[in-house]
């Protein structure tokens, strides 16, 4: 894709020096600044697509709503949403608290893994023995809060353990289907 002038080679290619008169380089300017449109326009229009998606008024209050959450525009939402999604991933609120609540569990891992060390340092083996267990009920621990944070279940997972934890709400869940 052929490289957009900057407004000074503009200026230099049209043969603006400091003898133009003032009137003349603001109206090359106000040329420039048409050109740079129209070329910025059709290299986005080139490298982005556009998606049409037609939500109800309720849908559309929703997905305002969640986007505000996320500071976020709808648009920007949903994008990151779809693709989020598709990768089966999460899209947080704030992105920071998620990794600072990763670096949190990793410190408190490492903490337990010191005091196993210590442990198998100074006391009997019986004793380590028993942290050990410990230490490997905390990693699992770490790695499903991990694999919970990073990897959301699948829609028909979570339907299905809702369901079969609240028997009484399938009647109002096929109703809520059959509405749509």
């Amino acid at each position: 894709m052929m490289k957009f002038p900057t407004l000074q080679e503009y200026l230099q290619s049209k043969g603006v020096s400091k003898k133009t008169s003032k009137k003349k380089i603001e109206k090359h300017k106000e040329t420039y600044k048409k050109l740079y449109r129209s070329h910025y326009y059709k290299t986005k229009e080139a490298n982005q697509k556009a998606i049409k998606i037609n939500p109800t008024f309720r849908e559309y209050q929703l997905l305002c709503r969640v986007a505000k959450e996320h500071k976020k525009r709808v648009s920007t939402y949903v994008r990151e949403a779809a693709i989020a999604y598709s990768k089966k991933e999460y899209i947080a609120p704030d992105e920071s608290l998620v990794y600072d609540l990763i670096a949190e569990l990793n410190s408190i891992g490492s903490n337990i893994n010191q005091v196993v060390h210590q442990l198998h340092a100074i006391r009997a083996y019986n004793d380590a023995a028993h942290y050990e267990k410990l230490l490997k009920v905390v990693k699992k621990c770490k790695q499903k809060v991990n694999t919970f944070l990073t990897e959301p279940p699948e829609i028909e997972e979570v339907l299905s353990n809702y369901l079969s934890k609240n028997p009484s709400e399938k009647q109002r869940f096929l109703e809520l289907i059959e509405r749509l």
